[in-house]
């Protein structure tokens, strides 16, 4: 496989994030060293490099060269260090050992820990490096780098690496680095960190790029000169590593985006800036941290992807717009019911007219993977949330709940007797259950990365798993253990045994179908032909005919004669990268299911599309209702418009002509005319005729991504931002420009016109907003206080106040007359991607990437409401005119509707159909660094809650071997921070006997992984 970070990084923007994993694999190592080098602590270190790769796959687009993820990698690692060093640096050194001197940590422990003090020799040493001498030792020792290796990460030359490492060595003892070399491989990254990095960005959004490719005339003129300069300048060398003047910041990330360089005096941090020794004698974290009780644990709280707080589907929504994205498919053994896994459960449809039959929902986050009994009266499913589910298919209800597995379930197969299923997840094991006694009887370990495919020999003796680390194992159902291994040159991602058993097929990211001889362990047939991974394989009922399904670019269905091994049929028609091939009984149709999210069903014989399942629906970016509250329009990443009745809760109609995604939809106030803007490919805004459905203008000025459109209230004049930096107006009646506002210096998100009309407010990636005189076309105002991108801006109904969120996770209020602001609303886990008003003005709603939408009293600035329905980011939010709807658009690819009654007083939201809701001020979900206890078998583990929910807590060696599970039940929202309300552990495993010496990991799951940390357990 190739492993360029450029080619890497396409890969993840073309929507595959499972090769981000590759990314993180590479570079961890190096990062986590650096982070170090810099932070002086191991926790802290991780906890930095677990931010560094979730920001870096947030911001992948604003990366102008890929081949410079290595460079920009290593500038938001120093970014964040300094950023944390400013912090502490603000706490005067007396503070944690007043905090411990509360009573709040055994005294004992300090005595108990004088053998530690080595520690203080060891950190002296390292002090008495110089920074830049002191790095390269550790990206040594503690990243596993060698010269080569370093050199290339920090830009330098080899030679100068190895000058720097020898000059190390021979100034400390060799005792002492002894010390450092046992220290630093005691504390390497688990290998399980980069698993659980893979999983948290499933739910992140991948940030729009906040620049346009090229830069003004004389602006890239005068970038150049001073590049010129700089590289003419030995001081600014990347290969000079002497004499390095000392800088308290390193350049901005940008810098790094479009240059690539990193200059070396990043290496170098202020003296006065150093860790108090004092941590260091109470183990776990440093100064200021959360990790002793009684101390502010905010700040270092573990980071979680946006939707931390619970992936749920809503009880009983109002209505919901849209089916969602799709996974898996398969047929039910009889060849009636075609099921197909997605966001918001399982879909169950009639195989030959393809019209819906049901929907299981239980499921809190997306479902992978689906299966049959050999009966059919069940189905098993495997979901992102952990668990696996069992459904009667005849009553469509839930009959069980297996859970065991600490990652998401990629893949569940039942054996031909129906007695057994097996599992495949992400945590690197395949997992054996009793299905009528809904229990697990066995645990498979052996591979070292995600399992994605496990499937049973006809005679059920075998089970074939394929997974990341390139491998297909076998296993003996009967003695659980593996029998077999089998090489691919790169990732499995399906495996399928033929009827007889005698073979079994494996699709790999090499873009290779491997056929291999079961008994004798051996390939005996290499099938190519797809120009991308093959994502799944799978037997026809004859054994006869092999199907295959392609990646990205590839996008096709193929099929092969299994004696002849060669290609007999190429099925096109998809457009995005397959998921799953499925044969029906009688091995006439195929069914395909694919990224583009439809459903496919081909004539194996005249191998032609003999059906089409295009109900479900990608990512919604935008929603719009009509002034008469009537009609809601929404658009997404599937190009087109869907218009729908909101009293008959249908759709009545489909607006078709963009070429790429479309980004933002307007009502003019006639209601007849609705406004779109583009993406990537299009960039234009398109005006249509909302009674006839057709389009009616065609606006091309802009040269870039058309993020906003926006009509005045007389609905004469429309504006539109782009990611080319300006504000266009349009004139409706001639279709023609009026006017154009220039100012921003990156990407405008959000346009809307003040309640008169008079005035425009703009949001940018710059992180402001600008405030235009729409009649004398000049800037009026600047409004300053974001310290990330703003995403959306909207007026109140009154115009007095204007609200603004941003990728920072805030909401703000600003003083339109007056100019400044107001207000500030916290509680969002992830960026607010929209805000808007009630029609009365005092209730506020703004939509997050945390998946959620919350209600807000503007007069009090206090949080009223929590709207949880959406699997994934919400992207759009609006109110209808009369107030009694909120609608709100989301990645899941749904649009839902709340039916609110919007109080006058701003007392609590209460949903007509009873949906809780989450009252008061919310705050953050999250899980904390255990307390120290040194020579203590037992430890506490803090942790926050932003809602009632049921907790537990799971410990695991580092081997990943379940040690203990702590049910806390059913907790209410709050912090449980101290040791009377932390959760408590005593050491001891689930049989009662005491824990080993070693490094033990814990996460905790309300109704999902939450999050993962490690610990250090000293007997």
């Amino acid at each position: 496989m190739r492993t360029e970070d450029g080619y890497l990084v396409e890969k993840c923007l073309n929507g595959e994030p499972e090769s981000f994993g590759f990314l993180v694999d590479k570079y961890k190592g190096s990062i986590f060293a650096f982070a170090y080098s810099k932070l002086r602590n191991f926790h802290d270190a991780e906890d930095i490099t677990q931010e560094v790769f979730l920001k870096a796959y947030q911001k992948l687009r604003a990366l102008k060269r890929w081949d410079n993820f290595r460079a920009w990698l290593y500038s938001i690692t120093s970014n964040l260090c300094n950023d944390w060093i400013r912090q502490q640096s603000k706490r005067p050194d007396c503070e944690f050992i007043k905090e411990q001197e509360r009573g709040t940590l055994d005294r004992s422990a300090l005595n108990s820990y004088q053998d530690g003090l080595w520690r203080e020799s060891l950190y002296e040493a390292l002090d008495s490096l110089p920074e830049t001498d002191r790095t390269v030792l550790t990206l040594y020792y503690l990243g596993g780098m060698n010269s080569v290796e370093i050199a290339k990460f920090l830009g330098a030359s080899p030679t100068a690496i190895r000058q720097r490492l020898s000059r190390a060595r021979t100034q400390l003892k060799e005792e002492v680095l002894d010390m450092i070399s046992a220290t630093y491989e005691h504390h390497r990254l688990p290998a399980i960190f980069t698993f659980h990095i893979v999983e948290a960005i499933k739910s992140i959004k991948i940030h729009p790029a906040p620049r346009v490719t090229g830069l003004p005339f004389g602006l890239s003129s005068a970038v150049g000169i001073i590049l010129t300069v700089l590289c003419l300048n030995p001081y600014f060398s990347v290969l000079n590593l002497k004499d390095v003047p000392i800088v308290s910041d390193f350049p901005d990330e940008t810098t790094v985006m479009e240059t690539g360089e990193i200059p070396v005096d990043v290496l170098r941090v202020s003296d006065t800036l150093k860790i108090s020794r004092i941590s260091l004698l109470y183990g776990n974290r440093g100064r200021g941290d959360g990790g002793a009780p009684g101390f502010p644990v905010q700040q270092n709280a573990l980071l979680m992807a946006p939707g931390g707080e619970g992936d749920k589907f809503p009880e009983k929504p109002s209505a919901r717009l849209g089916k969602g994205t799709i996974e898996q498919v398969a047929y039910s053994p009889d060849g009636k019911v075609l099921a197909v896994a997605g966001s918001r459960g399982i879909w169950l449809y009639d195989a030959n007219n393809l019209n819906e039959v049901g929907l299981l929902e239980g499921h809190t986050s997306r479902v992978w993977s689906v299966a049959f009994s050999p009966d059919g009266k069940t189905l098993a499913s495997g979901s992102v949330d952990n668990t696996i589910r069992l459904w009667d298919v005849v009553g469509q209800k839930q009959t069980g709940l297996l859970q065991g597995h600490i990652s998401m379930v990629l893949s569940v197969a039942f054996s031909p007797d129906g007695k057994t299923l097996a599992s495949g997840s992400a945590d690197n094991t395949v997992r054996l259950w009793d299905v009528v006694g809904q229990k697990q009887i066995g645990l498979l370990q052996g591979h070292t990365s995600m399992v994605y495919s496990v499937a049973f020999s006809p005679d059920g003796k075998t089970l074939a798993s394929g997974s990341y680390d390139k491998t297909v194992r076998l296993w003996d159902i009967t003695r659980q253990k593996q029998v077999g291994l089998l090489q691919h040159t790169d990732s499995v991602y399906s495996v399928a045994f033929s009827t007889d058993g005698k073979t079994l097929a494996s699709g790999s990211e090499d873009t290779t179908i491997r056929l291999w001889d079961v008994a004798g362990q051996k390939q005996i047939g290499l099938l190519q032909g797809h120009t991308s991974r093959v994502l799944s394989v799978a037997f026809s009922p004859d054994g006869k005919t092999l199907a295959s399904g392609g990646g990205w670019l590839d996008n096709t269905v193929r099929l092969w004669d299994v004696a002849g091994q060669k290609q007999i049929g190429l099925l096109q028609g998809h457009t995005g990268r397959m998921i799953s091939v499925a044969f029906s009984p009688d091995g006439k149709t195929l069914a395909s299911s694919s990224f583009d999210n439809t459903v496919r069903l081909w004539d194996v014989a005249g191998q032609k599309q003999v059906g089409l399942l295009q109900e479900h629906t990608g990512g919604v970016l935008s929603v719009a209702f009509s002034p008469d509250g009537k009609t809601l329009a929404w658009s997404g990443y599937d190009s087109t418009i869907g218009l729908w009745d909101v009293a008959g809760q249908k759709e009545i109609g489909l607006l078709q002509g963009h070429i790429d995604q479309v980004n933002s939809v307007a009502f003019s106030l006639d209601r007849k005319t609705l406004a779109s803007g583009g993406g990537w490919q299009d960039q234009t805004v398109r005006l249509w005729d909302v009674a006839g459905r057709k389009q009616t203008g065609l606006l091309q000025q802009h040269r870039h991504i058309v993020d906003s459109v926006a009509f005045s209230p007389d609905g004469m004049i429309l504006a539109s931002g782009s990611h080319d930096m300006t504000v266009c107006l349009w004139g409706v009646d001639r279709q023609k420009q009026i006017g154009l506002l220039q100012g921003h210096e990156d990407a405008v998100s959000s346009v809307a016109f003040s309640p008169d009309g008079k005035t425009l407010a703009s949001g940018s990636y710059d992180k402001t907003i600008r405030l235009w005189d729409v009649a004398g076309q000049k800037q009026v105002g600047l409004l300053q206080g974001h310290t990330d991108p703003v995403t959306s801006v909207a007026f109140s109904s009154d115009g007095k106040t204007l609200a603004s969120g941003s990728w920072g996770q805030t909401v703000r209020l600003w003083d339109v007359a007056g100019q400044k602001q107001v207000g500030l609303l916290q509680g969002h886990t992830g960026g607010v991607g929209s805000v808007a008003f009630s029609p009365d003005g005092k209730t506020l709603a703004s939509g997050s990437w945390d998946g959620t939408v919350r209600l807000w009293d503007v007069a009090g600035q206090k949080q009223i409401g929590l709207l949880q329905g959406h699997t994934a980011p919400v992207n759009s939010i609006a109110f209808s005119p009369g107030g009694k709807w909120l609608a709100s658009g989301g990645d899941d690819g749904t649009a839902l509707l709340w039916e609110v009654n919007l109080p006058a007083s701003g007392k609590a939201i209460e949903p007509k159909d009873k949906r809780p809701l989450m009252w008061g001020e919310v705050k953050r979900t999250a899980l904390y660094q255990n307390f120290p206890n040194p020579f203590n078998p037992e430890t506490w583990i803090p942790f926050s809650l932003s809602e009632h929910r049921r907790v537990n807590i799971r410990i695991y060696s580092s081997m990943g071997h379940l040690v203990r599970t702590l049910n806390l039940g059913q907790k209410p929202a709050g912090e449980y921070l101290n040791r009377e309300k932390a959760a408590h552990w005593d050491g001891r495993n689930d049989n009662g006997e005491l824990a080993a010496s070693g490094v033990y990991f814990y996460t905790m799951g309300t109704g999902g992984l939450m999050g993962l940390r490690k610990m250090v357990v000293i007997r």
